[in-house]
């Protein structure tokens, strides 16, 4: 339970590092996915309070 709680701690990292954290050149079809991701939750912040904080460009 103490490691969870020192886990929760940590900041969570930017929403674009779920896709390049992997590749160094995304493949299309994750650049299309990354992009629809993104528009989805700049479309409705309110439902992805945490989320919508991490894209990055605030």
């Amino acid at each position: 339970m103490a490691a969870m709680k020192k886990a929760e701690k940590i900041p969570a990292p930017p929403l674009n590092d779920l896709f390049t954290d992997v590749y160094d050149t995304l493949p299309w079809h994750l650049q299309e996915q990354q992009a629809e991701l993104i528009s989805h939750i700049r479309k409705y912040p309110q439902a992805y309070a945490k989320t919508a904080g991490r894209l990055g460009d605030e």
